[in-house]
């Protein structure tokens, strides 16, 4: 597959056979991309418990994976990198520093935590990178002239918020007041659901 972005779609194209890229393919890539993240993670929490890595090295790799991860994910979810403007940048920066806020913290915690207690934090840290996707898709969305949002639910076992996001039904873009992965619902950044849109 070789996909390429239609600024007049706003939807991505698979360049070898012309036909349109799904949603659900796009969102694909983007689990793709989460489930190696956590693959990533769960070795350096072994390796940590282990004192093969220390905690000021693990610190530094989860920085980069997840400044690697936010990038990916908004990227995507703007329909590459000739789309992003400095406001785009910015957005991916805010994300990034909130997180690196609460790895900081994370981190300074590390001693009292056990190897799988590192890796369930640091898979949520992992997790999270669906609000970049899900934020930027936000944006395309409405520049293509989308008007309302649904919050589906995933293949998961659901929270009540997310449970009662669902329920709203459609509503204008924004009116959920959140987007799965943002870590603002029960589940916190352990969330599956995604968003739809329609005009």
């Amino acid at each position: 597959m070789d996909p390429v972005w239609s600024a007049r779609a706003k939807r991505f194209r698979d360049n070898e056979t012309g036909r349109w890229i799904s949603a659900d393919s796009v969102r694909g890539w983007m689990d793709t991309s989460i489930l190696h993240g956590e693959r990533t993670v769960e070795s350096w929490a072994e390796a940590v418990a282990a004192d093969w890595m220390t905690p000021s090295q693990f610190h530094l790799a989860m920085r980069q994976e997840l400044k690697e991860a936010y990038i990916r994910q908004y990227v995507v979810g703007r329909g590459g990198l000739e789309q992003m403007t400095s406001a785009d940048w910015g957005r991916v920066g805010g994300m990034l520093r909130d997180q690196y806020r609460y790895l900081d913290a994370f981190v300074d915690d590390m001693g009292t935590l056990s190897e799988g207690q590192i890796a369930a934090r640091a898979r949520m840290y992992i997790n999270s990178q669906r609000e970049a996707f899900e934020r930027s898709n936000s944006e395309v969305q409405l520049d293509a002239g989308k008007t309302q949002e649904l919050w589906v639910l995933g293949a998961a076992e659901h929270c009540d918020d997310c449970v009662a996001l669902a329920a709203m039904g459609w509503t204008e873009i924004g009116g959920h007041g959140t987007v799965p992965g943002a870590g603002e619902t029960a589940c916190l950044t352990n969330c599956q659901c995604h968003l739809e849109y329609r005009r």
